[in-house]
């Protein structure tokens, strides 16, 4: 017997259900998890009648599973204001629930997975029996095996040397989109010839060179229906050859395969999703087909599958014993920020993250995606390093809709700077009322990278400011421009310097200390700040 969860997990089997009206205000049905978890949705199916422990087996996973971690206060108050109205259950289960939940609830414990893991420590054991011999409880036990068995192992799924610098490719989606038409416009659609004559590319063209070593589709791969054995599979018509041998034409070129997939009933166009169930046939699929990575979407599904599905795919992933990136599209379902983000959590389950909406071709989605990356940067900056990257969604250089200003393309000083060890992502340092702005990042060696951005659309600005004004230390650098390819003067920290910025243009220098010590005050600034806000940013 199982919740009456609307996550696939209830199918065929009996169901617990809840109480057609609720004593707190204004709260009945699904209204009392959309009070408590503020976009949970209609995660919970309950019907007019019930009984007691089903409510209780309720309350038993808001509390223990960490959905509560983030709403105590209001956790605790509704609790106690129902269990009051309730003698039969204050009796029993009152006193000592109410000290868990006070005791446990928001409590930080770092890496593990949920902050109520020592919740769940003392109601069960290892074999999967409960501590407490009451019957209120039982009904949850099948949903505790299924969430807390899973998950545990989970805690650093992802430490396993992959993506430890930001992963380059290409990807298929904003260029060809879902264009499944290969009879009307065979160039464009999305078939394996597509994804062979860019393998053809990137190995031929320079591209693998510089580091581009993904070729990665994207929806709208598969065919309508999963095979006789429940597998996916690829449209036969446009994979004829299917995805194992597609794997193989791009491994043969030095490069590495991506793929698709989504958590929900469908994907974001409809084709099969991954519903957790088959969360470990596809992996193992995937696995077997040779993909190097796996972008998972969250598409047509809802907060508690996305909870249990996400680090389920990244233990999944790991346990097929094939090195397999690890994209997950978590946090832009569930709003993007702590508390409803966990970015914590993320770096020890997924190697990178959607954190925001999708790139459009145009100048102005590009300026929308960072402006809400750097409006944000205390919260998401300090989560990114080796193996656990924010991802602002791809690049879009080659299409129609920037200039050559606005296009990094193959320079490979950029390209350098991008996959810099030490993996430090970049500030937002000044956002002047001239409309430029000063970006800056550290790098290895003591290094580092200073961007100066125009927001203006009238004429080329000339931004006068020193090194001293953006952090430096006492000291004399080398700079070289990146996107000039050039070899300028040295500057002395002190030294006044004018810089010309086109507008909507960038001008981006790597600096070099001529004594390494003078950067270090800004990089030892820096490391602190990232461990203040990483702190406050495990809910």
């Amino acid at each position: 017997m199982c919740l009456c969860l609307d996550c696939g997990l209830c199918s065929g089997e009996t169901t617990e259900i809840l109480p057609s009206s609720l004593p707190w205000p204004a709260l009945s049905r699904c209204v009392m998890l959309s009070r408590i978890f503020p976009g949970f949705g209609n995660v919970m199916k309950t019907v007019p009648s019930g009984n007691l422990s089903g409510f209780s087996s309720v309350l038993f996973l808001l509390v223990s599973s960490g959905f509560g971690c983030n709403y105590a206060p209001t956790l605790r108050r509704d609790v106690t204001i129902y269990l009051q109205t309730i003698s039969y259950e204050k009796a029993l289960l009152c006193p000592r629930l109410l000290e868990l939940v006070e005791r446990h609830i928001g409590l930080n414990i770092g890496s593990k997975l949920l902050c109520a893991k020592g919740f769940w420590r003392s109601l069960c054991t290892y074999n999967q029996t409960f501590c407490w011999s009451t019957d209120m409880f039982a009904s949850a036990l099948p949903l505790l095996v299924l969430t807390v068995v899973p998950l545990l192992p989970l805690v650093r799924s992802n430490d396993n040397g992959l993506a430890l610098t930001p992963p380059m490719g290409w990807m298929a989606w904003e260029r060809f989109r879902c264009d499944v038409d290969c009879n009307d416009d065979p160039v464009n659609c999305i078939s394996e010839k597509l994804f062979r004559d860019m393998a053809d590319r990137l190995s031929e063209d320079g591209w693998k060179e510089l580091g581009y070593e993904y070729v990665i589709i994207d929806d709208c791969w598969m065919n309508r229906t999963r095979d006789h054995e429940g597998k996916l599979q690829p449209d036969a018509n446009r994979f004829p050859s299917g995805i194992a041998h597609l794997a193989d034409y791009v491994h043969n070129r030095g490069l590495k395969l991506g793929i698709y997939a989504d958590m929900g009933s469908f994907t974001c166009m409809g084709f099969p999703g991954t519903p957790l169930h088959r969360i470990p046939l596809d992996a193992k699929t995937f696995a077997d087909w040779g993909v190097d990575y796996l972008k998972f979407d969250g598409c047509n599904s809802n907060a508690l599958q996305q909870f249990l599905g996400y680090p389920w795919m990244s233990q999944a992933l790991n346990s097929t014993g094939r090195p397999i990136v690890y994209s997950c599209s978590w946090p832009v379902y569930v709003g993007s920020l702590p508390p409803e983000v966990n970015y914590t959590l993320l770096g020890e389950i997924c190697h990178l993250w959607r954190n925001y909406y999708d790139i459009q071709d145009s100048w102005d989605s590009v300026q929308f995606i960072f402006d809400w990356f750097f409006n944000n940067q205390d919260y998401i900056q300090p989560a990114a390093g080796p193996g656990r990257w924010n991802d602002p969604d791809m690049l879009i250089i080659g299409n129609f809709g920037l200039s050559l200003d606005q296009a990094i393309l193959q320079n490979k000083a950029a390209i350098a700077i991008n996959q810099d060890a030490l993996g430090i992502q970049g500030r937002r340092l000044l956002k002047e009322k001239s409309q430029i702005e000063v970006y800056w990042r550290p790098l290895v060696d003591s290094a580092s990278t200073v961007v100066f951005l125009s927001r203006r659309s009238d004429m080329p600005y000339k931004y006068h400011t020193s090194l001293s004004k953006l952090g430096y230390g006492n000291g004399t650098y080398q700079v070289f421009d990146v996107f000039s390819q050039s070899q300028l003067q040295p500057l002395s920290s002190t030294q006044p310097f004018t810089v010309s910025i086109n507008p909507s243009g960038v001008v981006m220098w790597h600096l070099t200390p001529t004594n390494r010590k003078a950067v270090f005050h800004r990089l030892h600034r820096l490391h602190r700040h990232r461990d203040k806000t990483r702190s406050h940013t495990v809910l």
